[in-house]
């Protein structure tokens, strides 16, 4: 008669196992109660898995155009502001220009208002959003304007000075600009003075920005674009306004020769406020578009977001119970696998 040996080591190692076994199906069972999917979703869907990752794919890269939207958003939102700004400015120098034709008008007043005016405009140019310069077109990072009434003078003072000085041989601030016409105003306005705020001239003495436009993705296969900048004609008509009321000799000229220049600055003044108010439309043309394909994004993942969860959803119901059931059975086998190793021959002898 044979004799058969029992192994309390193979006991305890099977309970091991098992244990094992059933800790790992626990862990599988939390994670689809908490989640809500398949632990294994290649296993669970077996050939439908591509589908749920062609949808995950579409629904990261509309997520992505949206966030992207979003910051383009806010920069939009910033330069509108800003031109509203502008249109502002532009509107009250053209008041302020009507009345200074007009005698009696206080000349330095309307010189230290056209000032302020000029440090505003250059300050609504100089608008960052998340860190870069919105009015400076492909060139984000540096400002679009230099300070035109900085120390030492700026490039772009310079130029002006230097334009009206070749044109009468005399500087701005000398008194001999009390000599001037009307007829010569008009003609330098139209002449050398003028070209200073064309291009190349503009770009090389007052703006760092770019014309280019920005071209950016606003849905899957959508895209929209803008070019906005600090070279755009209703600035360039503002500060070509402003600057003339600064330095080109308002405070000397003669009544009927301020009275030419008054006109001229009017005109640029109400030509800067029409050409910034195409800019704001343009603008919100390309702000409209953006929000329109949002919310087709939007509308795209909630049904999205239904197909891909309807293939890797589980019944958490189900996964419930099951893993109610699997946690009971884990604590009996602790409970059994406690008692075995209380075991002992010595019990027995």
């Amino acid at each position: 008669m044979a004799s058969t040996t029992i192994s309390s080591l193979a006991l305890w190692d099977a309970a091991r196992v098992s244990m094992s076994r059933t800790q790992n199906q626990v862990g599988i069972a939390s994670q689809e109660v908490t989640t809500g999917r398949h632990y294994d979703v290649g296993i669970a869907l077996g050939t439908d898995t591509s589908r749920a990752i062609d949808g995950r794919v579409i629904m990261a890269d509309m997520n992505a155009i949206t966030a992207m939207n979003g910051v383009v958003g806010e920069r939009l939102s910033a330069m509108q502001a800003s031109l509203t700004g502008m249109l502002g400015l532009a509107r009250s120098l053209f008041a302020e220009a009507a009345q200074a034709g007009h005698a009696g008008v206080d000349r330095e007043l309307f010189v230290q208002s056209a000032r302020s005016k000029l440090e505003t405009l250059q300050s609504l140019l100089s608008v960052t959003s998340n860190g870069s310069y919105a009015f400076s077109g492909t060139n984000s990072l540096t400002a679009p304007v230099a300070d035109y009434l900085g120390d030492p003078p700026s490039a772009a003072r310079s130029a002006v000075i230097g334009a009206f000085t070749a044109e009468f041989g005399i500087a701005p601030d000398d008194p001999a600009v009390a000599n001037l016409t009307g007829d010569q105003l008009k003609n330098f306005w139209g002449g050398s003075y003028a070209s200073l705020f064309e291009t190349p001239a503009w770009q090389s003495a007052f703006s760092n920005a770019t014309g280019d436009a920005i071209t950016f993705r606003i849905g899957p296969a959508e895209y929209a674009s803008y070019s906005t900048s600090a070279n755009d004609a209703g600035v360039r008509n503002l500060y070509s306004a402003l600057v003339a009321v600064i330095d080109a000799g308002t405070s000397e000229m003669s009544a009927e020769a301020f009275g030419a220049l008054a006109g001229l600055v009017a005109g640029a003044a109400g030509s800067a406020a029409a050409d910034i108010a195409r800019s704001q439309g343009a603008l919100g043309e390309t702000q409209g578009r953006m929000t329109d394909a949002n919310k087709r994004m939007e509308t795209r993942l909630l049904a999205l977001e239904k197909v891909v969860g309807g293939l890797e959803g589980v019944d958490q119901v189900e996964a419930s119970t099951r893993l109610n059931s699997l946690t009971t059975q884990l604590q009996i086998s602790y409970a059994v696998t406690a008692r075995m190793f209380k075991l002992s021959l010595l019990d027995y002898i």
